[in-house]
């Protein structure tokens, strides 16, 4: 995934939930600069990492939404 791409995803998303003109610049623009001191330091970011994941079914152990104790 370039930068690009996952500013790409983020706009679309924030379309996508209504948010207003403003948030939807706005939340882009605080990332941007995000993954650019995150570039800056050798990191990029790759599948998986900015894009939610399905949850298992009964949740991770520990977690608020896991097995029932």
């Amino acid at each position: 995934m370039t930068n690009e791409h996952v500013l790409a995803v983020c706009r679309s998303n924030g379309e996508y939930r209504g948010l207003d003109d403003a948030a939807v610049c706005e939340v882009p623009a605080a990332l941007r600069a995000h993954l650019e001191d995150a570039e800056a330091a050798g990191r990029t970011p790759h599948r998986g990492t900015l894009t939610r994941r399905r949850a298992h079914p009964h949740g991770p152990a520990g977690m608020p939404d896991g097995p029932p104790a």
